[in-house]
């Protein structure tokens, strides 16, 4: 059995990082090499946890219990999943920053430093939060960890992203509270379970109801992109890459669409969302959004703004897995989280490499660029391909599940039309960017060469594991059991 001591170091491992962070600052080589020796801590205790729960232990931890205000922590298959993936990707994302920031001649590092290690720790507390009241602590300090970083460059347009992403998170986390304390007040508990007591009421409140999840999924809906909610993350693109990665792969986003997750499956549950006929609604908006955000990503020429309309439409991939609520399309969604998190934070690394050693974000300047920078492109092709849905790479076992499950369930097969479609404007705006750089002739006078090894090893790690992961699927982190485990009782 697991006890407290094992939550209270895996806790620490972020929070440490960001003291130590601070006190040498003066240190830079120690400063930065604290965040990578962290997250290797958290990635062992959470591989503790993981052989415990296949086992099947029941892992958690009650922090605070007052009336109805209760801190508690579970590890279940599905805030396992995320949890390790937060942790993996911190270890790249640690080394990136570090040739990225000293690369690009970026000041103010500790602070960026210790913020993204309070930004982890948000996410584990996210991810393993076994109630809504603790999700909502954790979700909220996760919005105020991330707003130093989006507003980094302490611009005049960085400022102005700021406070945009800061308002729509911050207005969103309130209509989250109303929600929960709503629910409260219909005597439904705060715990992520079998939802039973919601059936109850489906008969003699679906007004209620259906109010009550309207205010989830405008208040995770904010971070999960879904339109029109959307406009903040293209424009928080000003931050620095390696807060894209953040906001993109890691944290910010994939805890708006692991919380509509938990609420759909593990609050309301499926009788309800059909009952009330809110699947069908959610499934309406995410496709919308998967095709509008595609549309858009190719009418924009700039790296950075591309792969936030992709990151759009690519979350309501996950949306709308949640949606058609058959199991193949839920196991899709949760191990979507996963795969986009690989080919984004690829994606964002060799964007961030690219502008490092040129200068250029414009695609359309970019002839030539694969034949200078073979392991970036090389990578970068591997990624986008794998977002198309390419056979044998970790985006093609999500889609694959995603259209499968479409078909298996007859009112949503029109669903996996829209999957398909979105794969073809996929190509539409990856594969220009692809024969340009390969084929087109390169500047005159326009030498570029690839990154230091802070910038390539975390770009040769996370696409390599865009390969891996659709080879071997489970492989050392289990993620395929974890997603499998979590889709069985994800719609009871």
């Amino acid at each position: 059995m697991i006890d407290w001591q094992h939550f209270v170091c895996l806790f620490s491992c972020p929070l440490i990082a960001c003291i130590l962070v601070l006190i040498f600052s003066k240190k830079p080589n120690l400063r930065d090499a604290i965040p990578g020796m962290a997250s290797l801590a958290l990635l062992y205790f959470l591989q503790v946890m993981k052989g415990q729960l296949i086992q099947g232990e029941v892992i958690h931890w009650k922090l605070i219990y007052a009336s109805n205000f209760i801190v508690h922590f579970n590890v279940d298959p599905m805030g396992l999943l995320f949890a390790q993936l937060a942790a993996f990707l911190w270890l790249c994302s640690s080394i990136y920053s570090v040739g990225y920031l000293r690369g690009g001649g970026y000041k103010h590092q500790t602070r960026f430093a210790s913020f993204f290690s309070l930004c982890i720790f948000s996410t584990l507390g996210v991810a393993l939060s076994s109630n809504l009241i603790t999700f909502f602590i954790f979700y909220e300090l996760l919005t105020l960890s991330t707003y130093p970083l989006v507003m980094h460059l302490q611009s005049q347009e960085a400022k102005k992203a700021s406070r945009q992403y800061l308002l729509y998170t911050l207005g969103a986390g309130q209509l989250l509270l109303i929600a929960i304390i709503w629910l409260q007040q219909l005597g439904i508990g705060p715990y992520f379970g079998a939802p039973g007591r919601i059936y109850d009421l489906v008969a003699s409140q679906p007004v209620q109801l259906t109010i009550i999840f309207m205010l989830f999924l405008i208040g995770f809906g904010v971070k999960a992109a879904i339109f029109p909610l959307h406009s903040w993350l293209p424009s928080a693109m000003v931050a620095p890459t390696p807060v894209s990665a953040l906001l993109h792969a890691v944290a910010v986003v994939k805890s708006g669409v692991f919380g509509i997750g938990r609420v759909m499956g593990f609050i309301f549950g499926s009788y309800a969302l059909q009952t009330l006929h809110l699947d069908i609604l959610v499934g309406g908006l995410a496709a919308f959004t998967i095709l509008f955000a595609s549309v858009r990503a190719l009418s924009e020429t700039q790296m950075k703004k591309i792969l936030a309309y992709s990151t759009i439409s690519q979350l309501s991939y996950i949306v709308l897995g949640f949606a058609i609520g058959t199991q193949l399309s839920i196991f899709g969604s949760l191990f979507h989280i996963v795969a986009h998190a690989f080919m984004k934070i690829t994606l964002f690394f060799c964007a961030g490499s690219i502008q490092i050693q040129s200068g250029q974000t414009d695609v359309t300047k970019m002839s030539g660029y694969a034949r200078q920078m073979p392991i970036t492109f090389g990578f970068f092709s591997i990624s986008a391909l794998s977002m198309i849905g390419t056979p044998l790479l970790v985006g093609f076992i999500s889609k694959w599940s995603f259209i499968s499950g479409s078909l298996s369930s007859p009112k949503h097969i029109i669903f996996a039309l829209v999957y398909i479609v979105s794969s073809l404007l996929n190509i539409g705006y990856f594969f220009p960017i692809i024969y340009r750089s390969c084929f087109d002739q390169i500047p005159v006078g326009d030498q570029i060469k690839e990154g230091s090894w802070k910038l390539v090893l975390p770009i040769f790690v996370t696409g390599l594991s865009v390969i891996t992961f659709g080879l071997f699927p489970d492989l050392i982190f289990s993620f395929y059991t974890l997603s499998l485990r979590a889709s069985m009782g994800f719609l009871s």
